[in-house]
C-alpha cells in the first residue's frame, strides 16, 4: 500500500518536523530560518507524484528519515512475515545509494522505479516491485564508457598513506557518489569516470529518468586533476545548480578539497571552491555523504586533513558556503593540529541538521567526538570549542573497546519519536545509539544502547530511519558480519531495531540464507520506499527486501534444555525451573550445551534468557568456530525472552553450542545472563 502524500506539499508531518518528506528537488526541502520549514515550491513534477527518494538520506537537512512509511512497523518487520523477496543484479559494484521514483512514466507504463549507478559508469532503471515474473529487467540501461574504460583502484591512490595498494575500493572506480535527481525536470545528474588514451577524465551527465537519454551534452570537468581528485560525496541540488565535491584516493597527492556548482540547464560550470588552493588537501569525502542545506541556498560541507588558516584554507572545518560558494561561515574544532598530525578526519561523515531546528551535528575519526553547531552562528575556532553548544563522546563513552579508533563514517540519523527527537550514532568498535534533544543540546548518557557490537575494525553501522510520522519508527542498520571493511571487502547484514528501544531488534538478515544482502557496501545505508527496502553491495547486486504473503514461521522447532553444564560461572544451581545463572567475572568464562541435532538443515538459533542491566558481551562457537558478532547479552531484556542469535546450517548429530564471555557492557564486575533453554527452529 502507497502513501497517499502528495510529495512535494509540505503536510502536517512536514510541517511538526521542519522538512518535506522527501528529497523534493532543489529546495522543497529545506529550512528557511531557525526551526521553520520552507515554502512548498513544486519542484517534483507529475512524473514523481508519490513519495520519492530523490537525494541523498531522503532530505537536503540529511536526517536520513522517510517520514512517509505506512507499511513497514515494528509489529511487522520479523522472521515471520518480513524477508528478502528478490535481487536487482547489475553490471559491477554499487557504492551510490540507490534513488527512488514513484509513478514515472516510463517504457509505456508506469512504474515505481529503482535507480541504480554501478563503478562500470552505468546507470539503469528497474521496476522497484518486481511486477511480472522472473528476475528484474532493468526498465533502461545506459553505461558511458564509450569505448573506453572505468579506471581500476590499482591506477589510484598509490604513493600515498596506502603505499604500493590502494584498497579503499576493491575494483572499478567510475561512478561513486551518489546521483541527485530534479524532479520537476525529470533529470537525474551523476558524474562518470573513465581512462581514455591514458588520461582519467571527469564528466557530469544529465539523464532523462525516463529513457536514460542525456538532456544535454555531458561536461568534461577540466578544472580537476581527474586521477588524483576522488568524486566521493553525493551529488546535491539547489536553486539552479548541482553541487559536486572531490577529495582525494588514500591523501595521494596532488589534491585538494573542491565543490564546483553546474547549471542544470546546460551543465556549465558556474561556480567554484577550493578548501586548501594549490593541493593543500583538505578533501571533501563524508564517506559518501551529502552537503547539508539551508533555506538559503547555504551549503555545509565538513572537510579532512589540509592546511588550515581560517581565511584561504580550510582543513579539518565545517564550512558554510553560499550558493554561489563563497566562505561564509566555519567551526574549526580547535585541536585541528592534532586531528591533522594523527589523520583523523573532521569530514569523515557528515553533517546533518537537528530536524526543526537551525542547529548542525557533525563527528569524524577524532576519539568519536561530536559537535553541535549553530548554522547561523558557527563560531570559527575558540579554544576549548567553547563558542558551539554542545561537544560531547558519542561513540564509546564506556570504554567497551578500548584502544582502538572509534570514527563516525556515513552520517547519523535523526527523528521525533513520540518521546522527543532522537539522534542516532553508530560509530566503529561501538554499539548503536540514541542522544535525546532536550531543546538546545543532547542529554547524556545515551536514552538507548543496542544490544549488537559489529565486529572490530571500520565503518561501524550504515543507518537510515522508516517511520509514519512520528510514529512506528524502524532503524535500519548495514554493517559487516565479520571482518573490517577499511580495506577489504567483508560479508554484510542488515537489521531492524524498534527506533524507540534500540535493545529491541525486530529482524537481521541471518535469519535463513537466502535473506543475505552479500558483500557490504560502506558508505551507503539501506534506501526505504513504499513498504521495501534496498541494499546495494558490492557483490553486483541490490537486495530488495519487503513484507512477503508466504509465512516464514518456524517449522516443527526443536527445544533442547540445558543438557550437559560444562562449566557454570560463579553460583551453581538453578532459578526458576530449567534455568542455570550465569554470573561471569572474568573474560573467558564459558557455559557449553551438547545438542543432538535430529536432522540436517538451516536452524534459527534462539536462546530463552534474561540479562540484568549491567550486559556480559558474549560470544557465540558452535564446534569451536565462532559464529559472529560478539553479542551484547544477546539482545535479551530483564525478564526472560526468545530472542534470535543467528541461522546456521547444521548437520544430523551432535553439536557443542558454546556461550563465553569476551567482555561487559558496563563498568560494574555484577553481570550475569540466565538461560532457560535453547531452541533450534528448523528454516529449511
Amino acid at each position: 500500500m502507497r502513501p497517499s502524500v502528495a510529495f512535494c506539499r509540505l503536510s502536517s508531518i512536514g510541517l511538526l518536523y521542519g522538512f518535506a518528506l522527501g528529497g523534493c528537488g532543489t529546495r522543497a526541502d529545506s529550512l528557511d530560518g531557525p526551526g521553520e520549514p520552507a515554502e512548498p515550491s513544486g519542484e517534483i513534477g507529475q512524473a514523481l507524484s508519490g513519495f520519492s527518494v530523490t537525494t541523498r538520506a531522503y532530505n537536503a537537512q540529511r536526517t536520513g528519515a522517510n517520514l512517509a512509511e505506512t507499511a513497514l512497523n515494528p509489529s511487522n518487520v520479523n522472521l515471520a512475515t518480513f524477508a528478502k523477496l528478490f535481487t536487482i543484479s547489475v553490471d559491477d559494484q554499487v557504492y551510490a545509494q540507490p534513488l527512488y521514483g514513484s509513478n514515472v512514466a516510463i517504457a509505456g507504463g508506469t512504474h515505481n522505479v529503482v535507480f541504480i549507478a554501478t563503478v562500470n559508469n552505468t546507470v539503469a532503471a528497474f521496476d522497484a516491485d518486481l511486477a511480472g515474473s522472473g528476475a528484474p529487467v532493468a526498465l533502461w540501461s545506459r553505461n558511458f564508457n564509450n569505448g573506453a574504460r572505468p579506471p581500476n583502484h590499482t591506477e589510484v591512490g598509490v604513493g600515498g598513506i596506502c603505499g604500493s595498494a590502494y584498497n579503499d575500493f576493491s575494483g572499478n572506480i567510475g561512478i561513486v557518489g551518489t546521483p541527485v535527481i530534479d524532479g520537476i525536470a525529470n533529470t537525474l545528474f551523476v558524474v562518470t569516470r573513465t581512462v581514455e588514451s591514458g588520461a582519467f577524465i571527469q564528466r557530469i551527465r544529465a539523464l532523462d529518468i525516463t529513457n536514460g537519454n542525456e538532456r544535454v551534452a555531458a561536461r568534461t570537468i577540466g578544472t580537476i586533476n581527474g586521477k588524483t581528485n576522488n568524486q566521493r560525496p553525493a551529488l546535491a541540488l539547489s536553486q539552479g545548480k548541482v553541487y559536486v565535491g572531490w577529495s582525494s584516493h588514500c591523501d595521494t597527492t596532488p589534491y585538494e578539497g573542491r565543490v564546483m556548482a553546474f547549471n542544470t540547464s546546460d551543465l556549465s560550470q558556474a561556480n567554484s571552491f577550493s578548501a586548501a588552493p594549490n593541493g593543500g588537501q583538505a578533501g571533501i569525502w563524508m564517506a559518501g555523504a551529502a552537503p547539508t542545506i539551508d533555506g538559503s541556498g547555504n551549503l555545509f560541507y565538513a572537510t579532512g586533513n589540509g592546511n588550515f588558516d581560517g581565511t584561504s584554507s580550510w582543513g579539518e572545518t565545517l564550512l558554510k558556503l553560499s550558493p554561489t560558494l563563497g566562505p561564509n561561515d566555519s567551526f574549526t574544532p580547535s585541536n585541528f593540529s592534532t586531528l591533522n598530525s594523527q589523520d583523523n578526519d573532521l569530514g569523515s561523515s557528515g553533517p546533518i541538521f537537528v530536524p526543526g531546528t537551525n542547529l548542525l551535528v557533525l563527528g569524524g575519526k577524532g576519539g568519536g567526538i561530536c559537535y553541535l553547531v549553530n548554522g547561523s552562528n558557527m563560531g570559527h575556532v575558540v579554544s576549548g570549542d567553547t563558542q558551539i553548544p554542545q561537544k560531547w563522546q558519542c561513540v564509546d563513552p564506556g570504554n567497551i573497546r578500548p584502544g582502538l579508533s572509534h570514527h563516525l563514517h556515513n552520517s547519523m540519523v535523526g527523528w521525533n519519536s513520540p518521546n522527543g527527537l532522537n539522534l542516532y550514532t553508530w560509530g566503529e568498535n561501538d554499539f548503536g545509539r540514541m542522544w535525546r534533544f532536550n531543546g538546545s543540546t543532547f542529554n547524556t548518557p545515551a536514552a538507548s544502547i543496542s544490544n549488537v557490537l559489529p565486529p572490530q575494525g571500520m565503518p561501524g553501522g550504515m543507518m537510515s530511519l522508516s517511520a509514519n510520522g512520528s510514529s512506528n519508527g524502524i532503524l535500519w542498520a548495514t554493517m559487516p558480519l565479520s571482518g573490517d571493511a577499511n580495506h577489504d571487502n567483508t560479508p554484510g547484514v542488515l537489521r531492524a531495531f524498534d527506533a524507540n528501544n534500540l535493545t529491541r531488534e525486530l529482524w537481521n538478515s541471518t535469519f535463513t540464507s537466502v535473506d543475505n544482502p552479500q558483500v557490504f557496501t560502506k558508505g551507503s545505508a539501506p534506501v526505504i520506499a513504499n513498504g521495501k527496502v534496498y541494499v546495494p553491495s558490492l557483490s553486483n547486486r541490490v537486495s530488495v527486501y519487503g513484507l512477503t504473503s508466504t509465512t516464514q514461521a518456524e517449522a516443527a522447532p526443536v527445544t533442547f534444555t540445558a543438557g550437559r553444564v560444562e562449566r557454570v560461572f560463579s553460583d551453581t544451581g538453578a532459578s526458576g525451573g530449567q534455568a542455570v545463572i550465569l554470573e561471569g567475572h572474568a573474560v573467558g568464562d564459558f557455559i557449553s550445551f551438547t545438542i543432538n541435532v535430529p536432522a540436517t538443515g538451516m536452524y534459527g538459533i534462539r536462546p530463552r534468557q534474561k540479562r540484568n542491566n549491567n550486559r556480559a558481551i558474549w560470544q557465540l562457537s558452535i564446534d569451536g568456530t565462532n559464529q559472529g558478532g560478539p553479542q551484547d547479552g544477546f539482545n535479551s531484556t530483564s525478564v526472560f525472552t526468545e530472542v534470535d542469535v543467528g541461522t546456521r546450517s547444521l548437520s544430523a548429530g551432535n553439536h557443542t553450542f558454546r556461550f563465553t564471555v569476551t567482555g561487559k557492557n558496563a563498568s560494574s564486575t555484577d553481570f550475569w545472563i540466565s538461560l532457560d533453554y535453547i531452541k533450534l527452529a528448523r528454516r529449511g
